[in-house]
């Protein structure tokens, strides 16, 4: 089974509006992903599949007329479009991640440092 057909048997319930297999464009070789645009239950996801898996873009705040317009778009238009918001939607959850990676280790050196906090003698060891 390769896949398109687990994409379909585990998606089956919903519309997919289009499939867009990769290819080289100019000089950059896509040929490792497949984004497929699929209306489920009212609202639109970018599935995205290449070798590490799938990853699922949900794109809840793009209004109608911007799906209608990545439906119209050529092919090659439409691929680089759907993969720069998958780009997009990838690189701001890494920020995200860091930023809460950063906090996390913020906050674990201070509960370190509070809980080392020596009670008699009123002072933090070091």
């Amino acid at each position: 089974m390769n896949s398109t057909q687990i994409f379909s048997v585990a998606h089956s319930g919903n519309n997919v509006l289009l499939e867009e297999k990769g290819r080289v464009i100019g000089e950059v070789d896509y040929n490792c992903y497949t984004l497929k645009l699929v209306r489920d239950m009212g609202f639109h996801h970018l599935y995205v599949i290449h070798g590490a898996g799938e990853e699922k873009i949900s794109f809840i705040h793009v209004k109608e007329q911007v799906i209608k317009t990545i439906l119209n778009m050529d092919s090659d238009t439409r691929f680089l479009t759907l993969f720069a918001f998958y780009d997009i939607a990838k690189s701001e959850s890494q920020k995200g991640f860091c930023r809460a990676e950063t906090i996390y280790q913020r906050t674990t050196t201070e509960n370190q440092l509070k809980t080392q906090k020596i009670h008699k003698k009123n002072h933090i060891k070091i």
